[in-house]
C-alpha cells in the first residue's frame, strides 16, 4: 500500500506517476469507442447514445449487454457510476478482469431476490434488500479499492467493506444491463457519469485571508489517513503582513503558481487537485486566469496544472465589506488586526479585481484548460441551523446580505455556471471562527464533519454526495425560505470606456417590481445588488448626464447574475 507523503518537498523525492483517470459524461454522442468497447452482447439488446446520456436495453428474453473502458487500471481504484435503472433484470456495474468476468461489482437485480448485491471475489457475497430503493431514479453507486479491501457506497452511504484477499491488480470498469426470461420486462438503464481513477492526484490545501492552514483543522490528516498525497501552502505571512509589504491576491498567485509546480515535480505528477477556502479559491482562479504578477509584472505560466478545484466559502463576487470604493471600516476591520487591508478590498462587492477576474475567467473557460462543471465543486455555508440559519456576523453591519455563512453570501460562494444539483453542496456551517456562532465550515474536526464528507468523495472519485445525502437542507431549498438572487451590473462610458463614477448612478427600477426592494453596493463602476428574488426582469437605470439604460437580465436561483458591460452614452 501506498505510504502518505510528508508536507515538506524533499530533494530527490521520486514518486511514480499517478495512475488512470476516467471522467466519462457521454457528450461524445453518437460514438462513444474514445472510453468503451463492447465487452459482451448476447440476445436482443440495444445500445442508444445521446448527449449526456446512454442507455442500454436487454430484452425479456434473457439478453445482456455491457461496454467496458478502454483504459486499464491497476493497483488502487476508486469508482463511481450515475445510473437509473428502470425495468426488470440485472444491472451490473464495477470492475471487470475481462470481457467474461466482472471481479468487484454492484448487482442492481429485480429478479426472484431482490436486492442490491456486493460482490468481492473469495468474500461472501453482501446485499441490501429490497432493490426497490434504488430502483427508477438516478443514483449514484460506488466502489473503493484500496489494498485489500473494498468499500461499498451508495449516494454517499457507506454499506459494506468487505477483505479482498487476494487482489487481481489489474481491471477495466465496465457496466451493463441483462433480462431474465422468467421476467415479464425489459431492463432499460441508463448511465450519464462514469469517474474512475487508479492513485490519485496530489491535492494542495489553500486557506483564506488573515488565516493560515490551521483553517482547514484535521482535514489533511483524514485525507492521508486515505493514502492521499496531501500539500499545504502557507501564505499566512503575505496576507496578515502587519508590517512592510501589503500583496494582492495577483502576487500570492504567482507564489500559489509556483509552489503547485514544484509539488507536481515532486510528485512527478502531470495535474493536482486544489481545495481552497475563502480568498484561497481567488488566488487559485486568479493564477490559472492568468491574472498572476510579480514584482517585474510577469506571470507564472498555467497550462492545465490543476485538474480538479473545490472551493470552501470563497467570494466569487465579493463580500460586502466596502462601498464607494472607500477604504474598510475600522470597526470591521477590528476583529482582524494586521490583516491585508488591499486584499480585502480586492474581495469587496464590485470591486475591479472581482470585474476582472470574472472577464478573465469566461475567457480561461472558454479555452483548451477550461474545467468542467464534474470537476468543479462550490461548498458553500448557510451559518448555523435554526433560529441562526443563514444568519451570522455579517448581518450586524451591513443590511442586504442574502443567506451568508456569516461572512460570505451563497450567491457568492458560487460561480454563475455551477449547478445547484451537480457541484453546489450546502453546509450548515460559518465562515470561520470569528465568524458566527456555529462550527467553522473548513476547520475539520473528524470524517463526520459535513464538508469533509462532500471533499473526501469527490477527491477520490469525482462525484459529491448528493444533498440529500450530506444530510442537510438549507431553508431555501426546503421552502421555508425564499431564495435569492444576485446581480453583478457594470457601468462604462460610451465615449472613454471608463467606468462611470457610482455618484452619478441615481435610480434603478425593476420590472416587475421585486415584493421586497433589492439592496446594492455600489464600488468602482459597478452595482452588485442582492436580495433580488430569481426572475425576468426589465431593469431601467437612470445616471445622471446620461441616457438611460435599459436592460432585460434573467436572475437565477443563489446563483450570480453578471451581464456584459453596460455602455451608456451622453
Amino acid at each position: 500500500m501506498r505510504k502518505a507523503a510528508v508536507i515538506v518537498l524533499a530533494a530527490g523525492l521520486a514518486i511514480p506517476l499517478l495512475g488512470q483517470t476516467l471522467n466519462e459524461t457521454f457528450d461524445h454522442a453518437p460514438d462513444y469507442t474514445n472510453n468503451w468497447h463492447v465487452g459482451y452482447n448476447n440476445g436482443s439488446t440495444s445500445l442508444t447514445y445521446t448527449p449526456g446520456n446512454m442507455l442500454l436495453h436487454a430484452s425479456s428474453s434473457g439478453s445482456s449487454i455491457g461496454l467496458l473502458s478502454n483504459l486499464t487500471f491497476i493497483g488502487d481504484v476508486d469508482v463511481s457510476f450515475e445510473l437509473n435503472h428502470q425495468g426488470f433484470g440485472q444491472t451490473k456495474v464495477g470492475l471487470w478482469a475481462d470481457s467474461a468476468t466482472p471481479l468487484v461489482f454492484f448487482d442492481l437485480d429485480t429478479d426472484d431476490v431482490a436486492c442490491l448485491w456486493m460482490n468481492v471475489p473469495g468474500s461472501p457475497v453482501q446485499s441490501v434488500c429490497p432493490s426497490g430503493p434504488y430502483m427508477n431514479r438516478w443514483l449514484t453507486l460506488r466502489i473503493n479499492l484500496r489494498g485489500n479491501q473494498v468499500t461499498f457506497f451508495a449516494d454517499g452511504i457507506q454499506l459494506a467493506t468487505i477483505p479482498y484477499g487476494s487482489p487481481a491488480g489489474s481491471y477495466v470498469v465496465g457496466f451493463g444491463a441483462s433480462s431474465v426470461p422468467w421476467k415479464s420486462g425489459d431492463n432499460n438503464t441508463s448511465f450519464r457519469h462514469v469517474a474512475a481513477q487508479g492513485g490519485h492526484n496530489p491535492i494542495i490545501l489553500i486557506h483564506g485571508w488573515c488565516s493560515d492552514p490551521g483553517a482547514f483543522g484535521s482535514m489533511a490528516s483524514l485525507l492521508r489517513a486515505e493514502n492521499l498525497h496531501v500539500y499545504l501552502f502557507d501564505y499566512a505571512l503575505y496576507t496578515a503582513p502587519q508590517k512592510g509589504t501589503d500583496y494582492t491576491i495577483e502576487q500570492i498567485a504567482y507564489v500559489f503558481g509556483q509552489f503547485v509546480d514544484n509539488v507536481r515535480s515532486a510528485e512527478n505528477a502531470t495535474g493536482v487537485d486544489i481545495v481552497a477556502h475563502s480568498e484561497g479559491g481567488l488566488v487559485t482562479r486568479a493564477w490559472m486566469a492568468g491574472l498572476s504578477m510579480n514584482s517585474s509584472l510577469q506571470a507564472w505560466p498555467y497550462s492545465g496544472q490543476v485538474v480538479r478545484l473545490a472551493t470552501i466559502g470563497s467570494p466569487h463576487y465579493g463580500i460586502a465589506l466596502q462601498a464607494n470604493g472607500s477604504k474598510l471600516d475600522p470597526a470591521i476591520m477590528q476583529n482582524f488586526t494586521g490583516c491585508s487591508d488591499t486584499q480585502a478590498s480586492e474581495m469587496s462587492y464590485g470591486s475591479a479585481f472581482i470585474s476582472t477576474l470574472h472577464d478573465q475567467w469566461q475567457v480561461f473557460q472558454s479555452g483548451q484548460t477550461a474545467l468542467s462543471n464534474s470537476n468543479l465543486l462550490f461548498v458553500a455555508g448557510t451559518n448555523s441551523t435554526g433560529s441562526l440559519e443563514c444568519k451570522g456576523l455579517i448581518s450586524s453591519f451591513a443590511a442586504g446580505v442574502s443567506c451568508n455563512d456569516g461572512l460570505v453570501d451563497v450567491e457568492s460562494a458560487v460561480l454563475p455556471g455551477a449547478s445547484l444539483t451537480e457541484n453546489i453542496r450546502y453546509v450548515p456551517y460559518q465562515h470561520c471562527d470569528t465568524c458566527g456562532f456555529g462550527i467553522p465550515e473548513a476547520r475539520v474536526t473528524d470524517s463526520s464533519h459535513l464538508t469533509y464528507k462532500i471533499i473526501e468523495p469527490w477527491l477520490v472519485s469525482g462525484i459529491p454526495p448528493t444533498q440529500t445525502a450530506i444530510g442537510y437542507t438549507p431553508p431555501f431549498l426546503s421552502g421555508a425560505q425564499t431564495g435569492e438572487g444576485f446581480l453583478l451590473l457594470r457601468f462604462r462610458d460610451g465615449d472613454t470606456q471608463k467606468p462611470i463614477p457610482v455618484n452619478k448612478i441615481k435610480d434603478i427600477q425593476f420590472t416587475p417590481t421585486p415584493a421586497l426592494k433589492p439592496f446594492a453596493f455600489s464600488n468602482q463602476g459597478s452595482l452588485t445588488i442582492t436580495e433580488i428574488p430569481p426572475g425576468l426582469y426589465d431593469i431601467t437605470i437612470t445616471i445622471a448626464g446620461y441616457r438611460d439604460a435599459v436592460l432585460r437580465v434573467p436572475v437565477r436561483l443563489n446563483l450570480p447574475t453578471v451581464p456584459d458591460y453596460i455602455v451608456v452614452h451622453k
